[in-house]
């Protein structure tokens, strides 16, 4: 016979779809697998028109959040899934990112709230690939690695949050009329 469960969130955690995303995501965690898997839809996940699905949870202004992306399937190289810490999830709001895309590319993308997005990016990561956000004192760094131990900077900036911070797994499919997924394991939050 077969074994079915229906996977929840650990607390404290929380999904939700980005505002304007076209198509309704889900996200899930295996807790046998320690795998994590977001479905979602959304040209992009990381600009002042943020779509996509985002699993998060309540952030305080300093600390770590790091996970190791296992895949991320869409609509080709406009497909991203990585890490996000944003102040309300809502279009123009503060947010810094570190996305790795369909292609393999790496972006390093951040915005203080009501200004435009600006950023980082590398052609190619290589595999497996881990991402890392340190926050201290209001500037953050993104960092990546091929072995979760030895990290490369990819870009630092100060950000100004005005409110409160979520921090989490995001990924847009970079189609609004097709779904994709992005997996992820190792994920850590620390404060």
């Amino acid at each position: 016979y077969t074994t079915l469960f229906r996977s929840v969130l650990p607390t404290p955690w929380t999904a939700l779809d980005m505002t304007g995303t076209p198509i309704q995501g889900a996200s899930s965690y295996n807790p046998f697998s320690n795998q994590w898997l977001l479905t979602g839809s959304g040209q992009n996940a990381t600009s002042t028109v943020s779509q996509g699905q985002f699993a998060s949870q309540p952030w305080t202004t300093d600390g770590t959040i790091a996970a190791e992306v296992l895949s991320v399937t869409g609509s080709g190289s406009a497909a991203e899934g990585g890490l996000l810490l944003t102040g309300t999830g809502s279009a123009g709001t503060s947010f810094v990112a570190l996305t790795k895309t369909g292609s393999g590319g790496l972006s390093f993308i951040w915005q203080s709230a009501g200004g435009s997005a600006q950023g980082i990016q590398l052609r190619r990561s290589g595999s497996p690939l881990y991402l890392k956000i340190v926050a201290s004192f209001g500037s953050y760094s993104g960092y990546y690695s091929t072995d979760g131990i030895n990290y490369t900077l990819l870009g630092s900036e100060t950000v100004t949050f005005p409110g409160a911070i979520q921090a989490g797994l995001i990924f847009a499919s970079g189609s609004e009329t097709a779904l994709g997924t992005a997996s992820f394991t190792n994920v850590s939050v620390s404060r």
